[in-house]
This record gives C-alpha cells, sequence and structure tokens, in this order.
C-alpha cells in the first residue's frame, strides 16, 4: 500500500465498513483498550497510535497487562519489523501495535480490526485503515473530547457521523449528562467547534511538534 493515495469515494469506503466510536476521557484510553482486548482474547487487531512514543508507551502498559502485543515503528529495526509483521501474519500475535506509516507500508491488509487509539492528523489516512480491512472488518476509535476537530473532518469526508457507544464503566467525564444524550448504551455527543483560544503560532507549533514524533 502506497503512503500517498487519492480517494475518489472515501464515502463508498465507509459505507462497506463497520464502525464504532467509544468516548472516553484521555486518560482511561489504554485501560479501556486493554478491556476490550481481554474480552475479546481470540481476536486480533492492528491498533494505531499517532507518534512512537505513544506506540512505545502503550505496548509497555498492556506487556504489563500481560497481553500478547508487539510494537513497530519508525525507529524499529527492519529485522524486528519483518518478524513482527510475519508473527502477527501467522496468527501468532494477537495485538500489533503501530503508527499510519507503518501500516501503510507494511503489507499488512484483510485485517479483522483495527482500532484508532489515536484519531489522525490527516483525515484521509483514516481512509487508509479503512482499507486495510477485510470485508467484515471492524473500525473501533477511542475518542476523546480533544480529537473533536480530526473527527469532524473525517465525519465530514465520509459524509456521515459514526455511531457513537458507550463503554461500561468509561463514560468520559469531561461530558456531564446535560451536555450527552444518553440512550440505553449509546451515548450521543453533540458537535461543538473547537475553541479559539489558542493563538495561529501555538497550533502551528503544536502539530510541528506532533508531525516530528510521527512514524
Amino acid at each position: 500500500m502506497s503512503e500517498h493515495k487519492e480517494f475518489n469515494d472515501p464515502a463508498s469506503i465507509s459505507n462497506r465498513t463497520a464502525q464504532i466510536l467509544h468516548p472516553l476521557a484521555k486518560l482511561d484510553k489504554s485501560s479501556a483498550l486493554a478491556y476490550i482486548i481481554k474480552r475479546n482474547s481470540d481476536g486480533q487487531a492492528v491498533v494505531i497510535t499517532k507518534t512512537k512514543k505513544s506506540a512505545d508507551t502503550l505496548y509497555k502498559f498492556l506487556k504489563e497487562q500481560e497481553l500478547n502485543v508487539a510494537v513497530v515503528h519508525g525507529n524499529s529495526r527492519i529485522d524486528h519489523k519483518e518478524e513482527m509483521i510475519n508473527s502477527f501474519k501467522r496468527g501468532d500475535l494477537n495485538i500489533f501495535i503501530t503508527t499510519d506509516m507503518i501500516l501503510n507500508t507494511s503489507g499488512l491488509e484483510d485485517l479483522d480490526c483495527i482500532i484508532s487509539i489515536d484519531l489522525p492528523l490527516d483525515a484521509e489516512q483514516y481512509i487508509n485503515r479503512l482499507e486495510s480491512l477485510n470485508k467484515d472488518g471492524l473500525s473501533v476509535i477511542l475518542f476523546s473530547e480533544d480529537e473533536e476537530k480530526s473527527l469532524a473532518t473525517i465525519e465530514w469526508l465520509i459524509k456521515a457521523e459514526i455511531e457513537q457507544t458507550e463503554i461500561e464503566g468509561y463514560l468520559p467525564s469531561a461530558y456531564s449528562d446535560e451536555e450527552s444524550v444518553v440512550q440505553k448504551d449509546k451515548v450521543k455527543k453533540p458537535r461543538h467547534k473547537k475553541s479559539k483560544s489558542k493563538s495561529k503560532n501555538s497550533k502551528t507549533e503544536e502539530k510541528k511538534k506532533e508531525e516530528d514524533l510521527e512514524g
């Protein structure tokens, strides 16, 4: 899979793929991920993080949970990268943590599940993730409120809102009962425009810092 692609119809790619979004407090993402993995212990999933540092941090946390997990990113040795990719393809690994750059160049495809613990900076990268799934595959997003702008851009690109479902015990504390509409096991969060309190320069510096850590 090439690193840069053109999408004639992102909406059609999205429509053929099952997608679910779990709203969470940012600090709960890792523990919620461990909960999901343990609940589906026989399955395989590729977990996508935004940066190499966050991939390593997540790997250490999941190893402490005694889960069958590996991590590969731009700092990984070539032999380690190939060994882990082949191990995942054989089914010897349950969880493969990586970044978009590695996913785009790894040859991993026909996947059962991709879990986005971070939404990408570029909305088209999310379409790349969807294209790596098989026809019965599932895209899971662990979403925190600081990612509202990224989510809005993705939903604009696919021309649809992604279904939001609460994980029991993980309703984000930032959302009060008055801000959310709770119906059975679903949580629908109203869309809000992102605060403009940050200056343009600080936003640019923040984005550059994130991009330097990618891969």
